[in-house]
Formats: C-alpha cells, structure tokens, sequence
C-alpha cells in the first residue's frame, strides 16, 4: 500500500468517526495532512521506535471512543489488509514495512482524537492491541464457561454479540412478575431497526435531553416496573434460558453416555461369549489331536508289531530252508559213500539200494 492510498483512507475514516460524511482527502487539515505525511515517511523503513516508554503509554487504557476510532479506520480493506494482513509480516516473522506503516499511522490517529491525552507510538499500539485481545479471550472464555455466550443457536437468529442477546432479552419481558422467554426473532429485530426513522444529531440530543427531563419528573408507581426490576428480570430470564438449555444437553450427554455405556457392556459379553466359543472349540480341537495321536501312535504299534512277526517268520523259514538243504546234503554224501563201499566190496546193485533204503528211508 503507498503512502498516497493510505492518507486516502485515513482521510474518509477519520471524518466518518467525527460523525460527518467524508469529503476525500481535502477534508482533512493541512497541519494533519503533514503529520500523516511524516509519520508514512519515517515508517518507509524499518526505523528505531519513539522515545517513549512502552510501559509508560500502557499506564492509560484505550477509551471506548479510541476503540471507536481505530475500528472506523480499521474498516477500510485497505487499512485492514496493512495491520493484519497476509503481508503483515516477514519469512522470520518480524513486521514488515506494510504492517509498521498501518500501526504507526493507526496510533497517530488515535493519539490525535485523544485530544492529548495519549501519545502512541507503533510498539505501544502493537501491545495496546495484544493486551486487548488477551482480555477479550479472556472474557469470552469465562462467559462461555457460565453459559452466558453467544451460541449456535443464537447465530441461527441473528444474535451475534452478547449485548444484543441481553438487549432482546430485555424487550422479550412481559409487564407481570412472571419470568418470560426469549420470544422474538432475528427477522422482527432488523424490521423494527429498518421501521426506525432516521433522526440527525440535533433530533437525537433533543429527543435525549426531553427523555431525560420526563425521567426526573415522573413519579414511580407500583405497577411500572422500575428499569432494574426489568433488567434484573431480564438477565433471570436469559440465565434461565441458559440454565434450562444446560440441564437439556446434560441430559442429552448422559442419555448418550448410557447408551454407550450399555452398547460397551454388549460388546463385553459378545467378546467374552466369543472367548468362550474359542476356547471350546480350542479344547475340542485339543482333544482331537490328542485322540488322533493316540490312534496313530497304535496304529504305528501294531505295524511295528507285524512287521517283526513278519520277520521273524521269515527267518524261521529261511532256518527251515537252510536245515533241510543241509540234510539233503549229507543223505547224498552218505549215499555216494554206500555205493561206494558197496562196489569195492562187490555187492550188487539191488543189495545196495536196498541197503540204502534200510540206512535211509527218509529218502524215498
């Protein structure tokens, strides 16, 4: 943003803060024009900060008119984009040029309408805004955590700001004494803002001092209300609402945590049914295996079993074979030696063979 855009939009802010339409950049003062001039100027590097003592400027708080100030010169894109924008600071995350210009010429302008009364620097603005904020989080947080901020809901209606919601609070309560409920919505809100006429400074003042004066001359009575009754009845009513909205999502979460407190339990006892399940079926299984052993186990036995008796038997006939060879073997011999003694001694040959089946009958 250059130095001539952004004394452009100085100029229409600052005149609408005043209250007076904007002329452009002619309706500021040359005495001001110069000081916004100087202060672009000195910020077009990255200078050393005024004399003045941080601590010392945060010892005087911003006003609601500062605040005033700074958010009609914060309402400009522009203006906007040179504090908090994207290039509001480097690739170390120092400020840049950009964002030192927009803070050096946001506290010129809000010391301006100080009337004297503060002096800001850039540093000084920069902490003004960080101490803030810190203290709206802050507030929001605890406001949140007491029921009392502004809800989905309450955006549904168009109700964005506490003081809105406590504003439609207040004009929702019924004359009586009974506490009554938030009963208008954001559509009826916008009508009756559009149906307001539209009254100039002059109307408004008149209109402010006559109210002011009827205030003081009239007496209370019993049956009006006084403003504190309505106000007190009014924030009852809203932390009411609060109160009963709260014990609804309480119940809410405590019927979900039961449920799922009971859907747990089911699955408990569907795990454990299943441990079980797996456990039969891993002692069954157990069991079968050990069965199948055993069976293996003599059935492995009773082949041993065979198969020795097998050899055995084969053994014995291989002795049996053997034995009866052996005695064919000799009843030769002792044949061949008969017939042998019988021819060197000159027996015949009938005489030996019935010698030799009087010797050995077995043979025959």
């Amino acid at each position: 943003m250059d130095s001539n855009a952004t004394s452009t939009h100085i100029t229409d802010n600052e005149t609408s803060a005043s209250g007076t339409p904007s002329q452009g950049p002619s309706s500021l003062p040359a005495g001001e024009k110069s000081n916004v001039a100087a202060v672009v100027a000195s910020k077009s590097t990255f200078g050393a900060p005024a004399p003045q003592s941080n601590k010392e400027t945060l010892k005087e708080r911003l006003t609601k008119q500062d605040i005033e100030n700074s958010l009609t010169f914060l309402e400009h894109p522009s203006n906007f984009e040179s504090v908090f924008g994207s290039g509001g600071q480097t690739t170390t995350g120092k400020p840049n040029q950009s964002s030192n210009q927009g803070y050096a010429i946001l506290a010129q302008i809000v010391s301006r309408r100080s009337k004297g009364r503060l002096n800001l620097n850039e540093n000084a603005m920069r902490e003004q805004f960080a101490c803030h904020r810190k203290t709206f989080i802050t507030v929001k947080n605890k406001l949140q955590q007491a029921g009392f901020g502004v809800t989905d809901e309450d955006r549904q209606k168009g109700i964005y700001t506490i003081s809105h919601k406590l504003e439609i609070a207040q004009n929702s309560v019924l004359e009586d004494d009974d506490i009554s409920v938030l009963s208008i919505s954001s559509t009826q809100v916008l009508q009756r803002q559009q149906k307001q006429p539209l009254m100039d400074t002059e109307t408004q003042t008149s209109n402010k001092r006559t109210c002011t004066t009827d205030r003081h001359k009239a007496q209370p009575t019993l049956d009006s209300p006084s403003s504190s009754e309505v106000s007190r009845r009014s924030f009852l009513s809203s932390f009411d609402q609060v109160t009963t909205k709260t014990a609804y999502v309480t119940e809410v979460i405590e019927t979900k945590r039961l449920e799922m407190e009971e859907k747990r339990l089911e699955w408990e006892m569907s795990l454990e049914l299943r441990k079980l399940e797996l456990e039969e079926q891993r002692e069954s299984l157990r069991l079968e295996l050990k069965e199948q052993r055993e069976s293996l186990i003599l059935e492995l036995e009773e082949q041993r079993e065979s198969m020795s008796l097998e050899l055995e038997m084969q053994k014995m006939e291989q002795e049996s074979q053997r034995w009866k060879t052996e005695m064919e073997s000799r009843v030769a011999i002792q044949t061949l030696l008969v017939i042998q003694a019988g021819w060197e001694r000159g027996v015949s040959e009938q005489q030996i063979r019935a010698l030799i089946n009087t010797i050995i009958p077995q043979s025959n």
